[in-house]
């Protein structure tokens, strides 16, 4: 693996990580809902969870796409 790949692959996991924290906030936002007495059906609830997650991992693989069409070079 050469330099060229080192950082890519680096910015490429620090940008899924804040992705995937980004999303697992929103997941955590509807369980307090949830537990807080509003009465989420399961499959209310797996709907909701599909529309957050679809998303964050598409965001993941369109950011890795973009990464593929740079140079990137630390200072």
């Amino acid at each position: 693996m050469d330099e060229q790949d080192k950082y890519r692959n680096f910015l490429a996991f620090q940008m899924q990580r804040k992705v995937k924290g980004l999303y697992k906030q929103f997941l955590f936002m509807l369980e307090d809902i949830s537990a807080d007495g509003y009465d989420i059906a399961e499959e209310d609830f797996r709907r909701y969870r599909k529309r957050i997650l679809d998303p964050g991992n598409d965001t993941s693989r369109e950011l890795e796409e973009y990464l593929d069409k740079f140079d990137i070079k630390l200072k």
